[in-house]
């Protein structure tokens, strides 16, 4: 495959579907792009969604870089829904593989689980995956540190070794609340109100006294069951 089915087969795993039509204006030094979807029309870049435009020049920068080049992204996961955003992760890793050193600045959770499905398939080895986390603290009143973490590893078992607060942790615990909150509804607690009409206040007593007796697990709090 040459670098332009490459590139298009990547596109695809990241928006299914997408085809990539490219005519040269060698007598201007122009590249027209145009996309499209099966038997649709054919859009310019202004007329597809932002995450295509975005993602094409960074997939196009892996795919043509050689061993030992470095490659600085930031927030390859823009525009991206979860599907993309992994695909994003899993095709970085696999550069990673290759020799290309890849230092990726990423506010999102798929990012990670796409490297991390990548070593759990064995893509990349785990010793080669390392993670940095930053992190604001307020000192006094006018100022604020920002702290670089110790390294966080993956294991071979695509673990992360240490669970930072409020990143790896929050769908999870959003998942927790949610599932108290049904639970809590569903078992009509609050006697003399309709199921879809309770105190939230009150409600949100109840989910943080029941947070509290849960034990922790890895820094991550449990998920019961109420199946």
């Amino acid at each position: 495959m040459d670098l332009i089915d490459q590139v298009e087969a990547w596109m695809r795993e990241v928006s299914p579907g997408l085809s990539i039509v490219i005519n040269a204006i060698l007598e201007i030094d122009l590249v027209n792009i145009q996309y499209f979807y099966g038997d649709s029309n054919r859009y310019r870049a202004t007329n597809v969604g932002f995450g295509i435009t975005y993602t094409l020049p960074i997939i196009i920068s892996v795919l043509s870089c050689r061993p030992s080049s470095l490659i600085l992204v930031e927030n390859p996961e823009a525009y991206l829904y979860p599907r993309g955003k992994a695909k994003m992760g899993e095709l970085l890793a696999l550069a990673a593989s290759c020799g290309i050193q890849v230092v990726i600045e990423t506010h999102s959770a798929h990012i990670l689980y796409g490297i991390r499905l990548a070593v759990h398939r064995r893509k990349i080895n785990y010793e080669d995956v390392q993670l940095h986390y930053f992190q604001r603290q307020e000192i006094g009143t006018n100022k604020v540190l920002t702290e670089v973490g110790s390294p966080h590893n993956i294991d071979k078992y695509r673990r992360i070794d240490r669970w930072t607060d409020g990143f790896f942790d929050k769908m999870g615990k959003d998942i927790m609340e949610l599932m108290y909150m049904q639970l809590l509804i569903n078992e009509n607690q609050f006697i003399g109100q309709a199921k879809d009409s309770y105190d939230a206040d009150a409600l949100m007593e109840v989910l943080l006294a029941k947070n509290q007796e849960l034990e922790p697990i890895q820094g991550e709090k449990q998920i019961l069951d109420y199946s």
